[in-house]
């Protein structure tokens, strides 16, 4: 095995679990192969870079880059198995605050905040709004116009299907459409086609 398929298998392997976080938890759909790929070459790169940066700080000289000994012309592959160790770990690491950025669409907000976009973000208003971290959005009204009753509760987690609008509620007061109290129940789920769901936000400061 050549020393330079041993760098790009290396390479992709911090890469595509990283890429795969993002894919599932970021971009929340099945990425082209090409597109996957891609992401994790360039996570793969960005996760090394900083690895490296940080061993110079550190005064170590990355084992990565020299683990061919050009006198045996042999591999040492021991030589690097620490420092991919510490890229896997790291590039874990990374992934987590890219989900946390993605999740709370920091970069978005950033430039809302200058006013350059008003968009706010690749996915639909449901996974926007549910993910906010405003109280207004915390507590709903989901109203079932086949049973004529209302859910009224706390969001306790939802779901990111794209066919399916799920919604688990906690501390749930169930109302008829005149408002008169049903019953009450500490847990609700409920779920509705995309096109078939209606909420309220009910809350006031």
């Amino acid at each position: 095995m050549s020393f330079l398929i041993f760098q790009v298998a290396v390479l992709f392997l911090p890469g595509l679990i990283w890429a795969s976080i993002d894919a599932k938890y970021v971009a929340k759909r099945d990425l082209p192969q090409f597109q996957l790929l891609l992401n994790a070459f360039l996570f793969g790169i960005f996760t090394y870079t900083l690895l490296f940066v940080l061993m110079r700080q550190w005064g170590h000289a990355p084992a990565f880059l020299g683990a061919f000994d050009e006198t045996t012309e042999k591999l040492q592959i021991g030589k690097a198995v620490d420092e991919i160790a510490l890229a896997v770990a790291l590039s874990f690491a990374l992934s987590v605050g890219w989900v946390y950025l993605g999740t709370y669409k920091v970069f978005n907000r950033a430039l809302q905040k200058i006013a350059a976009t008003k968009k706010f973000g690749d996915e639909d208003v449901w996974d926007f709004v549910f993910n906010s971290n405003e109280a207004a959005v915390e507590y709903v009204n989901v109203r079932d116009f086949s049973k004529k009753i209302v859910y009224s509760g706390w969001v306790k987690v939802f779901s990111d299907r794209a066919d399916l609008r799920e919604l688990v509620l906690r501390d749930v007061k169930v109302y008829d459409f005149d408002a008169t109290p049903l019953f009450d129940m500490p847990l609700v789920y409920v779920a509705r086609k995309k096109d078939d769901v209606d909420i309220e936000f009910p809350y006031r400061p």
